[in-house]
């Protein structure tokens, strides 16, 4: 095996060759990128709940949590937003209806 003399050009050069050009040459596994730090908090109040769930709910949690790169925490959270504005807009046709 012949090992390489890297000088500081050839490190720039190689450098520059990894460097991304354009979005396309970005690879994302799942639908977004992993999450980097901790969230900000925002101004609003939380509460702490206990939840209770099945090892295969958590089994199939965190396979989502790995596809997704992201929490369990944020995907619940998504999903009880998700289930709570559909009941809303199911409240308000229901209303419109009448």
């Amino acid at each position: 095996m012949v090992k390489k003399k890297w000088t500081k050009k050839k490190v720039e050069e190689e450098i520059s060759q990894m460097q991304i050009r354009d979005k396309d040459e970005i690879t994302v596994h799942g639908l977004k990128p992993p999450m980097k730090g901790r969230p900000r908090k925002s101004n609003i109040e939380t509460v702490k709940t206990n939840l209770d769930l099945t090892m295969k709910m958590i089994e199939d949690l965190d396979e989502l949590v790995e596809y997704m790169g992201t929490t369990r925490q944020a995907i619940i959270k998504t999903f009880i937003l998700e289930g709570l504005n559909d009941f809303y807009f199911a409240q308000k046709v229901k209303q419109e209806m009448k």
